[in-house]
């Protein structure tokens, strides 16, 4: 029997034998504003699934808090009584106020500036102006694009990387009578810029898993987490399916079919991007999906969609997932791919579906090519 979530960018297939450990599973519920409002958690589902009863009673509570309390610090959307990182920056940008901050946010800060600088600005944090000029277009299923003035006035707000790192003050704390001072960060003016929005959607979901298992690292219990399907993680050996983690590589033309399986053991985190979940099409009949190009204001095509895999850092996968997007060609995402490997010491796989006059195919990693099962496309492999 395979068990579908027909929504997710990846489909989890499950295998089950005749027996098989029983399985514990439930999602984060949504998380109260300080207005007293309920948000879902990370504007997603977010799912986790254990082998073990005992251990799930135990866990899943700690996962929850974990979720969450990345969403608030991440959610530029709302207010919250307690660690509204990403709320607060943004309205403090330009004050020169010390904001506080716990270490948690100032890893996410630091790790989204690096990945804008390796990415060479094909992922940005500072994206929230042109997130928003976008997105009620997608909501209202329009086929009108943003006028060419208002999307030029748009994009000279997004900073580069230099910019943001010389005014996004970063303070590391300093131990005075043995006792450490808290993280603290100033959101400074950047010359010519008066509207500065960090939006952390790129990175928030694959920290939120990261930050799951770092807390999950070290005990000998294998369970799978996604969150909506964009990033996933699985731990430890699966405890059937011959140890098997198969995931299901979604079909952009027929969400409710699959390209191929992915067949992977042991610890791994996945990101996967797409343009099939939120899109419209233009008056010239273009596919606008959500995921920007900072460097050009507008959806690219290039892709339908890419999926990644290491045996590390879902964080860093999501924000590169969505930074290779918009490279135009084989070698820019290859070269991309590599300054990110090389600086986190990771090996990461690949793998994209792509049209070339209507016909879909799949470009991969030799090593991912390898993994995959059951799949019916020509499959190129692009680092050879």
């Amino acid at each position: 029997m395979r068990i579908r979530h027909v929504s997710l960018l990846l489909l989890v297939g499950l295998l089950v034998a005749c027996q098989t450990p029983t399985k514990c599973e439930d999602y984060v519920p949504g998380v109260r504003t300080k207005k007293g409002e309920v948000v879902q958690t990370l504007n997603t589902t977010v799912f986790l699934r254990t082998y073990e009863a005992e251990y799930f009673k135990t866990f899943f509570p700690e996962f929850k808090n974990i979720v969450q309390q990345i969403h608030r610090e991440t959610d530029r959307y709302n207010d919250y009584n307690e660690m509204a990182f990403t709320y607060e920056l943004n309205q403090n940008y330009g004050s020169e106020n010390l904001l506080t901050i716990n270490e948690e946010m100032f890893d996410i800060l630091g790790t989204s500036l690096k990945m804008c600088e390796l990415s060479e600005g094909y992922f940005n944090p500072a994206i929230g102006g042109l997130v928003d000029l976008w997105s009620p277009l997608f909501n209202q299923k329009t086929n009108i694009d943003p006028s060419s003035a208002v999307l030029t006035a748009t994009l000279a707000q997004i900073p580069s990387y230099q910019e943001l790192n010389e005014n996004l003050e970063r303070i590391v704390p300093t131990i005075h009578d043995d006792k450490p001072n808290q993280y603290g960060v100033i959101f400074g003016k950047i010359p010519g810029k008066e509207n500065v929005l960090l939006d952390f959607g790129g990175i928030a979901k694959g920290y939120a898993l990261e930050k799951v298992f770092e807390a999950a690292e070290n005990e000998d219990k294998p369970f799978m987490t996604y969150a909506g399907g964009s990033s996933i993680i699985m731990k430890g050996e699966k405890p059937y399916a011959n140890g098997n983690w198969i995931i299901e590589i979604e079909d952009p033309k027929n969400p409710n079919d699959y390209l191929a399986k992915l067949y992977l053991k042991g610890t791994h985190a996945i990101s996967t991007s797409g343009d099939y979940q939120k899109y419209f099409f233009n008056e010239n009949n273009t596919r606008r999906h959500h995921i920007l190009n900072p460097l050009t204001g507008y959806p690219e095509n290039y892709y339908r969609s890419i999926t990644l895999y290491s045996n590390k850092r879902a964080d860093v996968l999501d924000a590169l997932s969505t930074a290779l997007f918009n490279c135009p060609d084989d070698e820019e995402l290859l070269r991309i791919t590599a300054k990110v490997e090389e600086y986190f010491s990771m090996d990461i796989e690949i793998i994209y579906s792509k049209e070339e006059d209507g016909v879909l195919y799949l470009g991969a990693t030799k090593k991912a090519s390898e993994q995959m099962q059951e799949c019916a496309l020509e499959v190129r492999i692009i680092d050879d």
